[in-house]
């Protein structure tokens, strides 16, 4: 038997709209005497055999409709070919329902048939169409025998039908299996080269974290003065130089975060840590970027002095550093960044960076913690930025097991909220 699945999407079919296979299944047993075992194997080839047993029939005939790349009337045959010019083909064809001749030669129409006079012999005849969800012909399920049939059994029609609709369903059953196995190869695919990619930022990150560091030092001593005097304008280069060094070591240390928390790689190391410290150890990291783009840094201390939050303090102080780095970028000269923190039910405390400037885009709000990504704005293609802070952030966080929140609004500014238990679990 050969086939060609060229039909995109089907659902079973008959008398009843609204059966499934499994409604065939019932049907074919109950009206035929079927054992349902006869139907476990959902393949053409198996429907058409027991088309051609439970029909009684000498001959079982799948024919499928052919599509603009094929020619028409592609034929499934099993186990004869059909005469592609019989009238009772034809007919076959053009049905929209099922149909049954008990003795082909009491009607006029096929006395004459190719099928009927040729070696084939046909006397009996039945056909039913398969029909997609939205009523389109994709083939047409045919049998014949030698012998004519003297009455028409009340559940010849019923049991075509039937058959049918197990052979739509098996379309369908086909379709999905191999839209999964299309789906499956894909994702094997990406989660590849999502490894390769992942091993090779590691790879990378690490080979440039040492030579970086040590490139560090050495301009460290250079502008110390211990390994001489350095003219001004070399004690310029030295600065320049550290500062674009430091800046490479921030990227690598953030992709080396970012593999860290992908793979669960990342540990935390819980204390009860003081949130006033915490406070003016992040302000003080930003305080010379402040400083340079004329915005003043504000704290606001909602709490009672001395509350401790369980969590990891070197990790919660990188998030506010973050996000306090990031608004100093976004303020407009002379407004203020205000780092603030309260008290929130009794058992959570909130951090709140707020700051004075372009705002975010509401389009881009749900895309601000990917990776990678950036807004297209003129203001995010002035600061520039690696497209990593605000996801690593939010790891951070949620490793926490709090939430990371922003609110916004074009032209005003941007609140970015740390929400976190006071008490570890």
């Amino acid at each position: 038997m050969r086939y060609k699945r060229r039909v995109p999407k089907y659902m079973p079919v008959s008398s009843d709209p609204e059966v499934d296979f499994e409604d065939c299944v019932l049907r074919l047993t109950s009206l035929l005497c079927v054992e349902p075992e006869d139907i476990a194997p959902s393949s053409f080839e198996h429907l058409v055999r027991l088309t051609q047993k439970v029909m009684q029939c000498s001959k079982a005939v799948l024919m499928l409709c052919g599509t603009a790349d094929a020619d028409e009337g592609d034929v499934v045959r099993s186990p004869v070919i059909v005469a592609s010019d019989s009238a009772l083909v034809r007919v076959a064809l053009e049905s929209d329902e099922a149909i049954v001749i008990s003795d082909v030669m009491a009607d006029e129409r096929f006395t004459n048939d190719l099928l009927v006079t040729g070696p084939q012999h046909v006397r009996y005849f039945a056909s039913a169409p398969l029909l997609n969800s939205v009523g389109e012909r994709v083939g047409t399920l045919c049998v014949t025998d030698q012998t004519p049939r003297k009455w028409l059994r009340s559940n010849e029609i019923d049991a075509m039908d039937a058959l049918a609709g197990a052979i739509i369903a098996d379309m369908a059953l086909d379709e999905s299996r191999l839209e999964i196995l299309l789906q499956n190869t894909e994702l094997r695919r990406l989660n590849e080269v999502q490894a390769l990619k992942d091993d090779f930022v590691a790879t990378v990150s690490h080979e440039l974290r040492t030579p970086l560091t040590s490139i560090m030092a050495s301009l460290g001593l250079l502008g110390d003065g211990i390994v001489g005097d350095l003219s001004d304008e070399a004690r310029d280069v030295v600065r320049v130089a550290t500062s674009k060094s430091a800046r490479l070591i921030s990227i690598v240390d953030d992709l080396l975060d970012l593999e860290k928390m992908e793979s669960g790689a990342i540990d935390l190391v819980i204390s009860s840590a003081s949130v006033e410290e915490m406070m003016e150890i992040s302000l003080s990291a930003v305080d010379g970027n402040a400083q340079k783009n004329g915005i003043e840094l504000v704290r606001e201390d909602r709490f009672e002095t001395g509350t401790k939050l369980d969590c990891d303090p070197e990790r919660i102080v990188q998030v506010l550093v973050n996000l306090l780095g990031n608004a100093i970028k976004f303020a407009s000269f002379g407004t203020n960044v205000t780092l603030r923190c309260e008290i929130a039910n009794h058992d959570h405390l909130v951090f709140s960076v707020v700051d004075w400037g372009e705002g975010i885009p509401e389009a881009s709000i749900s895309k601000l913690f990917d990776p990678f990504w950036q807004d297209d704005s003129s203001a995010s293609r002035r600061v520039g930025g690696t497209g990593l802070g605000l996801s690593i952030s939010k790891k951070i966080v949620e490793q926490h097991r709090g939430r990371l929140e922003v609110d916004s609004t074009l032209g005003i500014g941007s609140t970015f909220r740390v929400i976190l238990p006071l008490k570890a679990n």
